[in-house]
């Protein structure tokens, strides 16, 4: 292949020719599955392949299908054989590419993965053969285990007896020439004993690359039909015997002792390999185990957690320190696709700080005890809390990656004392990644002293396109839904959500709304939500003269805000401290113009000056009633900015956030190792 690009680069004009892929398929009655074996091979983003099937005679239907792609280059043979290993070898011989890969009828390749086996050879030229990662599947193609293998060595396979996923494993065709084709008088383990064949003469490469789709059902060798537990046992003594076999082989070549000594030392490598990887599964090396620490589930978490469960290259469960604090809200069980639990233990309400009427302290005598039982390779610790402290004593002995996650801001921690500002420290100094939930909270880790290659802003999200499809459903109701909530058509309403509390900035919102009323006429303000601070803004308003211009709404589940979010006319979010603010975000999905405080956390990240709202200080009256009157008084204003609000919301939506967070992990996986 150099050759071929030093041709080409003195004959710039000469096409390049790309090395020629042949897949080779052996098939039986397998015509519910074999279609999507075809697609995934056709469907690849590479254009010299060639697919080869040999069919042992089905009855089913299959040959229908194969008929069906022959004009797509498909070519088929269906004969009688002598079973799978012979179908495959007659594959083989009649395969006419560079490269060669295996797939069954019940298995599919992984988007792209032509290209990235084909540029690991053109980058590494004198590897033969390569193997990558597999994605285990049900018979409807759900993936049920994510297996990841690692580099290995001849006699890692041999002396371990592991296994290297068939699907993923792709060779040069001078492998077939120099150690033959597969043993066909072997049923259960002829992909075993020709690995450690090719392997005692080829070095296999590994791509850390999820590769192929391997699915399990009744039909299968490895599936759970009436003769799997029979199968099973055959399969693992012809295993046994085939390790054996190969071990006398090699042991019997050894003429001297130095040559017995690197046996023995392999041996030795390899069971303290297997006694690692062992506990996990016996043959297989299973994707890292993440595990993430947060107080409580919160309604605009699920989301972030569900596009994250989709990452398949890793598995990731979500721990509760506490069911619930003093929060109203309730998540649906059904909507958490994601491994979750709730940890047992005691909540400790202690006095709040500045703003904070209470602040929470989680008390989780079992948590040790649980990560020691699940031994995660990976710990999320959200905040810095007694759990971070856990988690990062038990990644410090297990050698296991912590990474911090955290909403806060420098605002929001001005006011932590010395020694939790020590923690912090200490935490930060231990973790091998930090995920930042905005821009703002991204300072706060910097100010620590963590790293800027180290943290990663994986936003604070929502259920973006559920909302905008809700919302846009319920606007054909709009007229009959702000009047039975009592807003008049000509109405402009701006739309406060979240507590009735001190922190939240609604004192400072009632005073600016009072004056805007007086150059804005048809201004009004819905108020939803709840709180200690409720009887003191209702006698607020009633002193500023503009009661009759309130509506008080009682609180209401996620789910039941999307009306309001369709019949209001923008958001407003006055808080004088906060985190982030997903009800900005919530609004934005939904449509709307927002005004964000300048202390809320999504204000950098979301709100553009004068494009989708204004960022304002909430302890300037004037200024914010000046944003209300500009939004109250034109509508074409109000529909540019809701416009641009739905679309600045997509970078706040699940799968960004998610891919970010997953990075991160991966990010803090890698950096654990190198230590």
């Amino acid at each position: 292949m150099p050759g071929l690009r030093a041709v080409h680069a003195a004959n710039p004009l000469l096409p390049v020719m790309e090395p020629k892929v042949s897949i080779v398929t052996p098939s039986f009655n397998q015509a519910r599955y074999i279609e999507q074996t075809l697609l995934s091979v056709l469907e690849q983003d590479y254009p010299n392949v060639e697919h080869v099937i040999f069919d042992g005679g089905s009855k089913d239907g299959t040959l229908d299908i194969l008929r069906r792609y022959e004009s797509r280059g498909v070519r088929w043979t269906s004969e009688k054989d002598r079973g799978q290993s012979d179908a495959i070898n007659k594959g083989f011989r009649a395969a006419t590419g560079d490269i060669i890969g295996w797939i069954n009828s019940d298995d599919w390749y992984a988007r792209g993965a032509f290209r990235i086996v084909l540029d690991y050879f053109r980058d590494h030229p004198e590897a033969q053969w390569v193997y990558g990662n597999n994605l285990f599947t049900d018979p409807e193609g759900r993936v049920v285990q994510r297996v990841r293998t690692m580099p290995y060595k001849w006699s890692w396979l041999l002396y371990t007896g592991l296994l290297i996923p068939q699907p993923g494993i792709f060779l040069r065709r001078r492998v077939l020439e120099d150690c033959g084709l597969l043993d066909a008088d072997i049923d259960a383990v002829m992909d075993y004993e020709w690995w450690l064949r090719i392997a005692q003469k080829h070095e296999p490469h590994f791509i850390d690359r999820y590769l192929a789709y391997f699915r399990i059902h009744e039909a299968s060798k490895t599936g759970a039909g009436q003769q799997a537990g029979r199968w099973k046992t055959f399969a693992r003594q012809e295993h046994v015997q085939t390790m054996q076999r190969h071990a006398m082989q090699a042991e019997g070549c050894c003429k001297g002792p130095l040559a017995r000594r690197l046996v023995s030392a392999d041996k030795g490598l390899a069971r303290l390999r297997r006694a690692v990887v062992g506990p996990r599964d016996v043959s297989l090396h299973c994707a890292p185990r993440a595990v993430v620490l947060i107080n409580l589930m919160a309604p605009y978490r699920v989301p972030l957690f569900n596009a994250l469960h989709d990452h398949h290259d890793m598995e990731t469960q979500v721990w509760t320190l506490a069911a619930n604090e003093d929060r109203q809200w309730e998540v649906p069980q059904d909507a958490m696709r994601y491994p979750h639990r709730c940890l047992r233990g005691a909540t400790l309400r202690l006095p709040g700080q500045a703003l904070e009427k209470h602040r929470f302290v989680h008390l989780n005598s079992d948590l040790w005890r649980d990560l020691w039982r699940e031994r995660p390779d990976v710990v999320v610790a959200a905040e810095f809390s007694l759990a971070s402290v856990q988690a990062a004593l038990y990644c410090g002995l297990t050698g296991a990656a912590l990474i911090s996650w955290s909403e806060t801001t420098p605002e929001y921690e001005q006011h932590m004392g010395g020694l939790q500002r020590c923690i912090r420290r200490w935490l930060l100094r231990r973790a091998s990644a930090c995920i930042a939930t905005s821009s703002g909270s991204r300072e706060k880790y910097l100010s620590y002293g963590a790293a800027t290659e180290n943290v990663f802003v994986s936003l604070q999200t929502a259920d973006i396109s559920a909302i905008e499809a809700r919302c846009g459903a319920l606007r054909a109701e709009r007229p009959a839904l702000r009047q039975r909530l009592g807003w008049a058509g000509e109405s402009v309403v701006a739309l406060y959500v979240g507590s009735f509390i001190e922190r939240k900035g609604l004192d400072a919102l009632l005073k600016a709304f009072a004056a805007a009323t007086r150059d804005a006429p048809a201004l009004k303000l819905a108020l939803a939500g709840g709180g200690d601070q409720e009887g003191l803004l209702r006698a607020l308003a009633a002193e500023l003269g503009v009661a009759d211009r309130v509506t008080w709404l009682p609180f209401r589940q996620q789910a039941e805000l999307w009306e309001l979010y369709a019949c209001a006319d923008f958001f407003v979010l006055p808080t004088r401290r906060d985190t982030f603010g997903v009800v900005v975000l919530e609004a934005m999905a939904a449509g709307l113009p927002v005004l964000c405080s300048r202390f809320a956390g999504a204000v950098n990240d979301l709100v553009a000056d004068g494009r989708n709202g204004w960022a304002f200080d909430p302890g300037n009256t004037a200024e914010l009633s000046q944003r209300l009157v500009a939004l109250a008084r034109d509508a074409d204003l109000r529909a540019a900015m809701g416009a641009e609000s739905r679309q600045r919301a997509q970078v706040a939506a699940p799968a960004a956030a998610a891919a970010e967070f997953h990075r991160a992990i991966l990010h803090g996986l890698a950096s654990s190792r190198r230590r």
